[in-house]
């Protein structure tokens, strides 16, 4: 579902109704997650993490997101910290393209825009989606997805910095 138009809006600019990351999902949950990398800066950033302790019994929908989790509660070694923090907009598509396959459900996001000047736009997007291929199939998580982008070109948005929390659905908090 990529686009021709890569310099087009990856978040949909909606004035009556605030910011709408609804292009971004739709090539995200295309399949071809290589259609993002004109989303991103070349030197963007990337982090994931969720909110579970290995030592416990996790739910085997985790398992994929675990190994690339950055979690500093859990995770010591300040060398697989920086190992796990993905620097150009290559590695971060890639790192994306390995995760599980998804259908977002559009209907259930949350976009707050907490700051915005000429020059960068921050905001969150929260929700959930179900995982549509795998051992996991038809598992539903809740993610926040915290956003830094700065104008690219035509009009588009260029993101510099992508902080991914996934979480299973009965969390209420973070």
């Amino acid at each position: 579902m990529a686009s021709s138009h890569p310099e087009q809006l990856y978040v949909v600019l909606k004035p009556t109704r605030g910011y709408q990351p609804v292009r971004y999902y739709l090539i995200y949950d295309s399949g071809d997650r290589q259609g993002l990398l004109s989303a991103y800066h070349d030197e963007a950033c990337f982090s994931l993490s969720i909110p579970f302790n290995p030592e416990d019994s996790a739910p085997s929908s985790f398992c994929k997101f675990f190994k690339d989790s950055r979690n500093i509660k859990i995770l010591k070694d300040p060398y697989l910290r920086g190992e796990l923090l993905k620097h150009t907009k290559l590695d971060i598509v890639d790192s994306l393209s390995a995760l599980p396959k998804t259908q977002h459900d559009l209907s259930s996001f949350l976009v707050d825009m907490w700051y915005q000047t000429e020059w960068m736009l921050c905001f969150s997007v929260n929700g959930v989606f179900k995982e549509v291929e795998g051992q996991s199939q038809g598992s539903v998580l809740a993610f926040t997805r915290t956003f830094i982008a700065t104008p690219g070109s035509s009009s588009s948005l260029c993101i510099v910095n992508d902080k991914l929390f996934v979480r299973d659905t009965s969390h209420q908090g973070t």
